[in-house]
């Protein structure tokens, strides 16, 4: 092994691609290939699944890239030393902004907690991990609050790449007092004669749960909600439901509501999905990118 096979491997993992790794380190796509491959071997263990749109990193590759940033990084500054020994001031680096697109709800704070510390602790950036205001939904992803945003449900909007990253069971929110309240699961026939809260905003932002199931025969009539006040009457008055991701993270008890799953016979499982901008792509992006697609089991556990 040596330090140019290092360096490459680790361009290829944050490019996700061994010609854009090469122009990067401004050497051939054929020296990159040929330094993985002969990592690859020195190893016994491919690193890397190529395919026609680039690289994908193994989990061996993953794992090997966590000890390989580090040894590339102290090598590039090693030799940006000043002949006098003395080290240039590095840029502290930036957190890496993203928001959960949601309407507010009891554990949002404990579940973006979670994905903040394990983001963190495994690609080594700080990372500042926020619920995005409904405002901030409507105008999508501006480089000026965020630098990629985690959407329930597919979002599509020209100049975006939504890459989905895993997918989540789904249940209800209901109140405690409700009649499905007691259920182990529900079904859509169950829910046909209770409204769904719509949001004004989040159920138009993107492919939301409500949009995906109404498309699928979901028949419940819904009752907009634009207020905290709505949402209360809606659970309360009105024996409503919202529909919720299911993780262990928001299975804590709750006084006055309660979370039912979803048959799973009837749940498709709604994706999880990383929303960056086109022309703000950089390195970063993709770091965080390629290792949430792997670690989403990790993290809904």
């Amino acid at each position: 092994m040596n330090i140019n096979q290092v360096k490459y491997f680790v361009a290829a993992y944050e490019q996700g691609s061994i010609s854009t790794a090469a122009r990067q380190q401004n050497v051939t796509a054929q020296a990159v290939s040929k330094a993985i491959n002969d990592l690859e071997k020195e190893y016994g263990q491919k690193l890397f699944d190529r395919t026609n749109h680039g690289v994908n990193p193994t989990a061996k590759g993953r794992a090997f890239y966590q000890k390989a940033r580090i040894a590339a990084k102290a090598y590039t500054e090693l030799e940006t030393l000043s002949l006098d020994g003395e080290t240039p001031e590095l840029e502290s680096l930036k957190p890496f902004r993203m928001a959960l697109c949601s309407p507010a709800f009891d554990g949002d704070d404990r579940m973006r907690n979670a994905w903040s510390t394990f983001l963190q602790r495994n690609t080594d950036m700080p990372i500042e991990f926020n619920l995005a205001t409904h405002e901030q939904m409507i105008r999508g992803i501006s480089p000026d609050e965020y630098d990629a945003l985690v959407t329930i449900g597919l979002f599509e909007k020209e100049g975006c790449t939504c890459t989905p990253i895993g997918s989540l069971p789904t249940g209800i929110t209901v109140a405690r007092t409700h009649p499905l309240a007691s259920k182990e699961s529900v079904t859509f026939a169950d829910l046909q004669k209770y409204p769904a809260g719509q949001s004004d905003v989040y159920d138009t932002f993107n492919q939301s749960i409500l949009v995906t199931y109404k498309k699928r025969g979901l028949v419940s009539f819904t009752n907009r909600i634009s207020s905290a006040a709505d949402a209360l009457a809606h659970l309360t008055l009105k024996q409503g439901y919202f529909f919720s991701v299911v993780m262990s993270q928001l299975a804590k008890p709750r006084i006055t509501s309660t979370l039912v799953p979803l048959d799973a016979a009837e749940d498709p499982r709604i994706p999880i999905c990383i929303v960056t901008r086109d022309d703000r792509e950089t390195a970063r992006h993709r770091i965080v990118r390629n290792f949430a697609l792997h670690a989403m089991d990790l993290i809904s556990d």
